[in-house]
């Protein structure tokens, strides 16, 4: 991920800027110690200063940061729900069909124990298959090649987040499609955390629960 490039810039620029302050301090500390009025109210000055900067810094960087973890983070309590559910009541080899990482579905394999149809580095040979499966995930039942893909990837259950991450665009149809197609059904909701359940002809002959 490229970003990774300026997280490690801003590790860097952080220990240099907290060296650079210790050493400033232990200046400062070394010409205030001397006797004299002045001198105490300096060294008063400096402590008042260095809480008062720490305390200033631990709000400006939890504000700083809110904002893009708002941006990228897709998962809510609702998330939270959904995946409590499918960990319970989801059949053991169970796929499930994840919008990328556009929400939270790509945290199933984590809590929920499910691997997902589209991890976040693909390592498959089938991936044509599985891009089939997203592209139709709403038609399968009108589209033979696309649900044999999902029979032959054992995609048993279909999710869709809560909140969409403004990191990766939702491939997805609306809710309101997803809830519209006969090839679904829903299983379980929390909020806009909602779980379908795969109903296709090799379920119906023995496939995959």
């Amino acid at each position: 991920m490229h970003y990774r490039i300026f997280m490690v810039v801003a590790i860097a620029q952080t220990l240099l800027a907290g060296a650079g302050s210790v050493a400033a301090l232990r200046w400062l500390d070394r010409w205030s110690s001397g006797p004299g009025t002045w001198m105490r109210r300096c060294r008063r000055f400096t402590r008042l200063s260095i809480v008062t900067w720490v305390g200033l810094m631990i709000v400006a960087t939890t504000l700083f940061l809110m904002y893009p973890a708002g941006l990228v983070l897709g998962y809510t309590d609702d998330d939270g729900a959904a995946m409590a559910w499918l960990r319970q009541h989801a059949s053991p080899g169970a796929i499930l069909a994840n919008d990328g990482y556009a929400d939270a579905g790509i945290w199933a394999p984590y809590k929920a124990g499910l691997p997902v149809l589209w991890p976040r580095a693909l390592q498959s040979t089938d991936g044509d298959l599985r891009r089939l499966v997203l592209d139709n995930v709403e038609r399968l039942d009108r589209t033979p090649d696309a649900e044999a893909a999902a029979c032959a990837l054992k995609v048993a259950y279909v999710y869709r987040g809560a909140h969409p991450s403004a990191w990766d665009a939702p491939r997805f149809p609306p809710l309101s499609e997803l809830r519209a197609s006969p090839a679904l059904g829903e299983v379980f909701a929390s909020g806009d955390a909602v779980v379908f359940r795969m109903q296709l002809s090799c379920q119906q002959t023995g496939g995959h629960a």
